[in-house]
């Protein structure tokens, strides 16, 4: 990549600080601080550009700025000084419709509702609960309601809020708020999105397959905790 490349990925960096301020707030000195000053990001740069020549590593990963962005997500490498004083650099996903996503744990006439859902990340098939990334414009509540319209053509006719998870807060700064929803009917799995059939499990069934690892996405075991915590299993 050439400077011209890097000096406007810092420049879309600068601009993204500006308009998203919340995901580059340091909220304490003591912790890892996002250093945003360009003469001190320089400085720290060359320090860990060393480091990753002396390991073998391109020179050019020591470099802040915003490198990717879609309608739904920014990348950017952060360059960060650590609580011992050393310096490194940090991928960080910032969600582009905010911080707000939503989990949504669907019971209808007394059973769970899982829906097999392909994951492009793990290449293979997943029994999970609805989710839907933070949505621009909706309420939470409102995106519970059209997570659930959208990937099963449910209804939602009672919705009670169950508590919330930190998703992957080692690189995004993404909060999913668990729902409660009892369903008045579900229709046909969104194959768009990748979904290919809704399975419906009892409480017991739901518990058992997750101790034997058949359901191993972390929504739906948190919500699960949640839900059994709040005294709402079916």
């Amino acid at each position: 990549m050439t400077d011209t490349y890097y000096a406007k990925a810092w420049e879309r960096y600068e601009q993204l600080r500006v308009l998203r301020p919340d995901a580059f707030h340091n909220s304490d000195p003591r912790g890892i601080v996002i250093l945003t000053d360009k003469d001190e990001v320089r400085a720290a740069e060359k320090i860990i550009a060393r480091r990753l020549l002396r390991d073998s590593f391109p020179a050019e990963w020591s470099r802040a700025g915003l490198f990717y962005e879609d309608p739904w997500i920014y990348l950017t490498r952060d360059v960060v000084r650590f609580p011992s004083g050393d310096f490194g650099t940090y991928h960080h996903i910032i969600m582009r419709g905010g911080h707000d996503g939503v989990v949504i744990f669907p019971v209808i006439d007394g059973q769970i509702l899982l829906i097999r859902h392909f994951r492009n990340a793990i290449r293979n098939w997943s029994l999970e609960i609805p989710r839907g990334a933070p949505t621009s414009g909706l309420s939470v509540e409102d995106n519970a309601r059209q997570e659930i319209l959208e990937e099963i053509q449910g209804e939602i006719q009672r919705l009670e809020y169950l508590g919330k998870m930190e998703n992957n807060n080692g690189m995004a700064a993404e909060t999913m708020h668990a729902y409660f929803a009892e369903v008045a009917s579900a229709g046909a799995p969104n194959l768009a999105e990748g979904i290919e059939g809704i399975r419906r499990v009892t409480s017991d069934e739901l518990a058992t397959m997750i101790q034997k690892s058949e359901v191993t996405d972390c929504h739906t075991i948190v919500a699960y905790t949640l839900a059994q915590m709040n005294n709402l299993l079916p």
